[in-house]
């Protein structure tokens, strides 16, 4: 007899088609991970954490001599830098400096025209997207990133497919008591949230899939300076849970005072890098790297 087919991957990379229960479902770039067909074995366990964070912890993503862009297009040029386990990092720059390009880099999903990319002792480059988000890495761009005609709930749901289906109610209680805003909104339609409620669903629906590491695209986007202050918080409390942070931002000086550490990009190369401490009592770099005042 023919072989049996294959099982069906253990990761399906969003957008999806629409959807006939909702046509004009817009599907948000995540990548979530589903259980294993019955009988299939469950999946391998993540690799062991990294060391502690703070600019001398243990590297926990290593990018070195990285070219990378779009088709023939490359921004990121021969690129070097490493970022700590369990840290909060900010990669800050200017319009066109290459910020979401990394991240898209570590996630597979833009052209590496040369380079490495390494989560601790494994190599990315060439990995499939669903591969690497397998690795505990979740990505939260900074568009499309919820499914707006959902409800909060259903958006939430989706995104714990990941978790045995018995840890489903607790991990979603636990995430109710970290996001009580969203505990209040569960049955609204996602699109109904204010752009604030938006950011964190968004990253409320990374953080169910239990991530080692976390990038996240300009989570501050369009928010008032107050929402903005809140979503940074939120970030600085997942950071002090042990999960490692890499966020691009064009709000420097906000998310300078609640990361640990910031890599600023010009014209696709690192200009300057230091404690957020140190980036913040360097107006040198703040205005002329940063091109703010």
């Amino acid at each position: 007899p023919p072989p049996p087919p294959p099982p069906p991957p253990l990761f399906l990379l969003l957008p999806a088609p629409p959807s006939p229960l909702y046509p004009s479902l817009v599907a948000p770039a995540f990548f979530f991970s589903f259980p294993p067909p019955a009988g299939g074995g469950a999946p391998p366990p993540p690799p062991p954490r990294g060391g502690a964070g703070g600019p001398g912890g243990a590297g926990m993503i290593t990018v070195c001599n990285l070219t990378a862009g779009y088709g023939k297009l490359e921004i990121l040029q021969d690129l070097s830098l490493s970022f700590a386990a369990e840290q909060f990092s900010a990669v800050l720059g200017p319009n066109g400096s290459g910020k979401s390009t990394l991240m898209k880099a570590v996630m597979g999903v833009n052209r590496i025209f040369a380079g490495s990319i390494r989560l601790e002792d494994k190599e990315l480059v060439g990995m499939p997207t669903e591969a690497i988000a397998g690795l505990g890495l979740a990505y939260v761009p900074q568009r499309e990133n919820i499914f707006d005609e959902l409800s909060v709930l259903e958006n939430l749901q989706l995104g714990c497919r990941s978790l045995p289906r018995d840890a489903r109610p607790a991990a979603l209680n636990e995430l109710f008591e970290r996001f009580p805003i969203l505990g209040r909104r569960q049955t609204q339609r996602a699109v109904t949230l204010s752009g604030g409620e938006h950011q964190m669903l968004a990253i409320a629906i990374g953080w169910l899939s239990r991530p080692r590491l976390m990038l996240l695209d300009e989570p501050s986007a369009g928010l008032a300076p107050a929402i903005a202050s809140e979503v940074f918080g939120v970030l600085q409390t997942l950071s002090e849970s042990g999960i490692t942070l890499i966020v691009v931002e064009q709000n420097a000086r906000r998310i300078l005072q609640h990361c640990d550490y910031a890599y600023v990009l010009r014209e696709g190369r690192l200009a300057f890098q230091g404690t957020a401490a140190e980036c913040l009592a360097d107006e040198e770099t703040i205005k002329g790297y940063l091109g703010v005042h």
